[in-house]
């Protein structure tokens, strides 16, 4: 019965895969290595907004449009993480799909629309003659393994469990009759 449960788990959550895409904020626009460092901190910064506005239902209904799918951008969301590692301009996106290519077509999407609309989500310049951009780098990743729990570790452990309740209720019942 354990192992009907956990293959019935791995048949609902299903395979999915997750691929990551990479933008990085750039400064344009400095002469000196005092506007340079600036531009730097600048790009730094700004990547932290750029991770917020990842996160938003307008930009998820962006990629629905871009890539013609039949989702919510609540229900996108779910599948889509945006990190900005710490001190670094770079603005990293996970999304999971159900098949790789999806997958990588969703991330690549997602940091091709952030990149593009820069101008309609935020202000992008800080100073006169400084332009701040995403520029993307490279393609996403095209997942060859799943992300997703593999359905026979979930239904040995699903075999597993049932197995140790088996066990620890005939010695339940031992015990009970003893007394």
């Amino acid at each position: 019965m354990g192992a009907a449960l956990g293959w019935a788990a791995s048949t609902v959550m299903g395979t999915t895969y997750t691929s990551t895409a990479s933008g990085v904020v750039v400064a344009n626009g400095g002469s000196d290595s005092t506007e340079a460092l600036a531009g730097e901190n600048l790009s730094k910064s700004k990547a932290v907004t750029f991770g917020s506005i990842s996160g938003t239902s307008s930009t998820a209904s962006a990629v629905i449009d871009e890539l013609n799918l039949e989702q919510t951008p609540e229900a996108l969301l779910q599948n889509v993480t945006t990190t900005v590692p710490l001190d670094t301009s770079e603005v990293r996106v996970s999304a999971t799909a159900e098949s790789p290519k999806q997958a990588q077509k969703l991330a690549d999407a997602w940091v091709d629309v952030l990149g593009t609309n820069v101008g309609e989500l935020g202000d992008n310049t800080d100073a006169p003659g400084t332009a701040v951009e995403l520029t993307p780098v490279g393609q996403a990743s095209l997942p060859q393994d799943p992300s997703s729990t593999d359905p026979v570790v979930l239904i040995a452990a699903g075999a597993l469990i049932g197995l140790l309740l088996g066990v620890f209720t005939v010695i339940a019942q031992a015990q009970y009759r003893r007394y």
